[in-house]
């Protein structure tokens, strides 16, 4: 009877997040497949994976900046396309799992009641059909705005895409919490082996779970061991991507540089343009989060990430230094900020639960919010599907007509705001705007074409002349905003209709 009783507290242990982390999973939904960044992340993998439609593309023959996320989208993308989808659903269910282990770690003493108020608000919070209904609202009243960090970064966006590896630093926290150090070094090691821009972050939680294990141990060797091993594990993807993205010379490395942090990603890179009044509330999260647990372990592995993230955020803000800003120290914001959330929201679910009447409280609200988060899950499946299918009938006549005319080695020039078109029409374009290159030089020649395709459509064609001397680019698309573009004289139209036209381009050789 014993044993039938531990088998069924285990399973019941596994049961409950597992569960949780579905019905978020579910809730949360996902936009369909090469949406958005996916455009700009997927693209070496899509050129992998179908190398002939993109060969003569000069962005996916550009130094791939996530090699790893690269390789691994690409073998699920053989086996099949929908694997993405699957692969972003779990990592969905990592996220709500661990928002299950940081609320019965924020709320221990009021048991199953506090942790199932404080789990409906949170999926409630993320969910698809909370966030499509706030549109509109201002800052700070959306959703997003309490489960995103600073400086527009996120950790979990509507697709598949490198920024999701910041749920295992997530997962990191909610073990380190549960004093599980070993597994929460290593999560934080593979995110920033997917994703670059997590290594700072990655680094100082490593050192505050070396810190919170020294406390525990009263002596530090497990901390020395955590430490090191968590360092020797992170200095080949620092070294790979040093050398990888070495300066070719200063002048160009500080060139590109300035492109990115100026020009290109602002919004993410420089405090004087993404800094608001509103960011004292998600840095004000944070610290009522750290206030929450400042009696608990959690606080030591906590409060390094927060002080490294602040300190080396102010030295690149305040003396304005592109490499350190271009490495957004304030990223540790995107799991910090969240993870505020749930200590916060079970810190007052554990209030309320002192209270005479507060366990009844709290379990009416828990029995609503799951009836509300299982609608939400059905909704999200339902939007998810309904999505799928949501493609203008002139983008798709235009997608056949594109696919049918250009030839192997020829180059489609599209105007740059068409961010998703590569993908779409899995043809060679020659730039746009949102999709970058990383390396140096690379930089400087995606700004150079991306100056040269807005000059075409006003009318000069001269440059992209002079940077296409071959005569690659000889289709050229027009839409609604372009429609007004002055066309040389030895051009063609080979199709319209509401919204596009594609034109033939005879280039005027010697």
């Amino acid at each position: 009877m014993n044993s039938l009783r531990a088998i069924s507290g285990r399973w019941g242990r596994l049961l409950e997040p597992l569960g949780w982390g579905g019905i978020f999973a579910l809730a949360h939904s996902q936009l369909p497949l090469y949406s958005g960044n996916q455009n700009s992340y997927l693209l070496h993998a899509v050129a992998r994976v179908e190398a002939p439609a993109l060969a003569a593309d000069w962005l996916a023959r550009t130094v791939d900046p996530f090699p790893w996320f690269t390789a691994f989208s690409a073998a699920l993308m053989r086996i099949s396309p929908a694997a993405l989808h699957v692969a972003y659903a779990l990592m969905l269910l990592t996220f709500g799992a661990a928002l299950w282990l940081l609320a019965k770690a924020a709320a221990p003493g009021s048991g199953w009641p506090a942790r199932t108020a404080v789990m409906a608000f949170l999926v409630l919070l993320h969910s698809m059909q909370i966030n499509f209904l706030a549109q509109g609202l201002p800052e700070p009243w959306t959703p997003d705005f309490w489960t995103s960090g600073l400086a527009s970064q996120y950790v979990l966006g509507p697709v598949w895409q490198p920024s999701v590896f910041g749920a295992l630093l997530f997962l990191a926290v909610a073990l380190a919490a549960h004093r599980r150090f070993v597994a929460a070094v290593v999560l934080a090691v593979v995110a920033q082996a997917v994703h670059a821009s997590y290594l700072l972050g990655a680094a100082s939680l490593v050192a505050g779970i070396a810190w919170a294990a020294w406390a525990e141990d009263g002596h530090p060797r497990r901390a020395w061991r955590l430490l090191i091993s968590g360092g020797v594990a992170m200095l080949p993807f620092v070294v790979f991507n040093l050398w990888r993205f070495r300066p070719t010379n200063p002048d160009l490395f500080a060139a590109a540089q300035t492109i990115l942090f100026e020009e290109r990603i602002p919004h993410h890179a420089n405090p004087a343009v993404w800094w608001s009044n509103l960011a004292w509330l998600k840095i004000g999260l944070v610290v009522a989060g750290l206030a929450c647990v400042w009696k608990g372990p959690l606080r030591r592995v906590l409060l390094v990430p927060v002080l490294c993230g602040l300190v080396l955020s102010l030295v690149a803000g305040m003396f304005r230094i592109h490499s350190l800003a271009l490495l957004f120290p304030w990223r540790v914001s995107v799991w910090l900020v969240p993870v505020a959330l749930v200590l916060a929201t079970g810190w007052l679910a554990e209030l309320i639960g002192r209270w005479k009447p507060g366990r009844a409280v709290l379990m009416a609200a828990g029995m609503l919010g799951v009836c509300a988060c299982l609608l939400a899950a059905a909704l999200g499946v339902l939007g998810f599907r309904q999505l799928q299918a949501e493609k203008s009938p002139f983008y798709e006549e235009t997608l056949a007509a594109v696919r049918a005319h250009l030839q192997p080695g020829e180059v489609l020039l599209i105007p740059p705001h068409l961010e998703e078109f590569r993908l779409d029409a899995r043809v060679p374009i020659w730039i746009d705007r949102k999709t970058h290159a990383y390396q140096d030089a690379e930089i400087l020649e995606w700004k150079a074409r991306l100056e040269a395709a807005n000059a075409w459509y006003a009318g000069q064609p001269e440059k992209l002349e002079a940077l296409d001397p071959d005569g690659a680019v000889s289709w050229v698309l027009l839409d609604s905003l372009t429609a007004a573009a002055p066309l040389p004289p030895a051009s063609e139209c080979v199709f319209s209709n509401a919204i596009f036209r594609l034109v033939r381009w005879e280039r005027n050789r010697p």
